[in-house]
């Protein structure tokens, strides 16, 4: 008998020193990453019983489950914009240590798995499914995921939830799936006309040959005539392509500041272009510049150069400091070769990922569904980026709106600073 209980005791301490030990595991190693792409072995590998803590306690009585959160990200997210995609998962990995730290959700551990970049087109569906064989919660993902959603099966999506932390598209087909934070094109259109009329009333336009830059150009003249005023010079421009008529065109016209819509490889192109040529005119750009090294890449341009661009607020509170530099930290250990920094890119998925335990700890539940309700239910968070109210009662579900722009520059060490 004594032989007995001396076996179940050392059953027992056993269990609770491997039930430990998986928690500090956990807690200093709180980003996966799977191969690209996620792979069926990778599944297999994480979903077979191991001989872990859980399997132990199965064997007593009342056993404890031990189980993770696990919260996905895109392969596609920022795919073109390496030092976006880094600061997004910066922002995950800390939020995921501060909650396992502190005891996780629901007695469960916060996990976060990366996808690689897809290489298919059929690949955002498989993705998926694959992330729901892992039992994932929520995807963070481009918001352009936002019109795929529909024409998906309901078995390819649910029970996930999508969380758009970088995204610009103003509309979504299904947003009800889709929660975003992210700064949307028109409300930065109509900041940067704001900024640049606040200049000079001689407004030109740059524009890329685009869909997207058509839909710009129509938001910009919109926002121009809001202002009592029309563009003194439109200008379109093609990938790789020269641009010293249009700029000769634009300073004929009398144009005093230009509007600049175009991809971070584009503008690169146009600031080549006018450091070519005698002509300084002040840019309002958007914002996708700061999601690469274009400060670094254009450092010495930009001295000579006036060019501001439209981000969302990313917090100022000196008290901060401390969490920005253990972006900085992560940022130099997975991405060392990055001149730059995207604080943007990091504090809307910061703030992202807090809401979303937020709403697993008002719902208590890991349910998607119940969870999905709890975000639209959310009425108070404070917040890195400010304090939220009714964060996702817009029609589009983004936490963001047209008050929330900050317009920047790159310091002479390419990093995005405040004007």
């Amino acid at each position: 008998m004594i032989s007995r209980i001396a076996y179940v005791g050392s059953l027992v301490l056993i269990a609770i020193g491997v039930f430990f030990w998986t928690l500090q595991l956990g807690d200093v190693t709180p980003l996966e990453t799977y191969a690209a792409p996620l792979d069926d072995d990778a599944i297999a590998e994480n979903t077979e019983q191991q001989p872990t803590a859980t399997a132990i306690f199965e064997a007593l009585p009342n056993p404890t489950e031990v189980t993770q959160i696990t919260i996905g990200v895109d392969g596609g997210l920022a795919a073109d914009a390496p030092l976006r995609r880094a600061s997004v998962q910066a922002a995950l990995e800390l939020v995921t240590a501060q909650i396992n730290e502190a005891g996780g959700l629901l007695r469960k551990k916060l996990r976060v798995v990366v996808a690689e970049p897809a290489k298919k087109d059929d690949d955002t569906a498989s993705m998926l499914r694959k992330f729901a064989a892992l039992q994932t919660l929520a995807v963070f993902a481009s918001g352009d995921i936002g019109p795929t959603l529909p024409h998906l099966d309901a078995d390819q999506r649910a029970p996930l939830l999508m969380l758009a932390p970088s995204s610009s598209s103003n509309t979504a087909d299904d947003p009800s799936y889709l929660f975003r934070l992210a700064g949307r094109d028109e409300f930065a259109d109509e900041f940067l006309v704001a900024e640049a009329m606040a200049m000079t009333s001689n407004v030109a336009l740059f524009i890329e040959d685009s869909a997207w830059g058509r839909e710009r150009k129509a938001s910009l003249v919109a926002a121009l005539q809001h202002e009592g005023a029309k563009p003194v010079s439109t200008q379109w421009f093609s990938a790789g392509a020269a641009l010293h008529e249009q700029l000769d065109a634009a300073m004929a016209a009398g144009a005093g500041a230009l509007v600049l819509a175009a991809s971070a490889d584009q503008a690169s192109t146009f600031i080549n272009t006018m450091m070519g040529t005698n002509h300084r005119l002040p840019i309002f750009a958007h914002g996708a510049l700061a999601g690469g090294d274009f400060g670094g890449a254009h450092r010495e341009a930009l001295q000579e150069i006036e060019l501001y661009f439209a981000q969302t607020e990313f917090g100022s509170s000196l008290q901060r400091k401390e969490l920005f530099s253990e972006y900085r930290r992560l940022l130099s250990r997975d991405l060392p070769a990055a001149v730059g920094q995207d604080p943007t890119g990091f504090a809307n998925a910061y703030d992202l990922m807090h809401l979303l335990v937020q709403a697993i700890q008002e719902s208590h539940s890991c349910d998607a569904e119940d969870v999905r309700i709890a975000l639209g239910n959310l009425v108070q968070h404070e917040g890195l980026i400010k304090d939220y109210e009714s964060p996702f009662a817009s029609d589009d579900n983004n936490a963001l709106g047209p008050d929330d722009f900050i317009l920047c520059r790159f310091d002479t060490k390419g990093r995005v600073r405040r004007r």
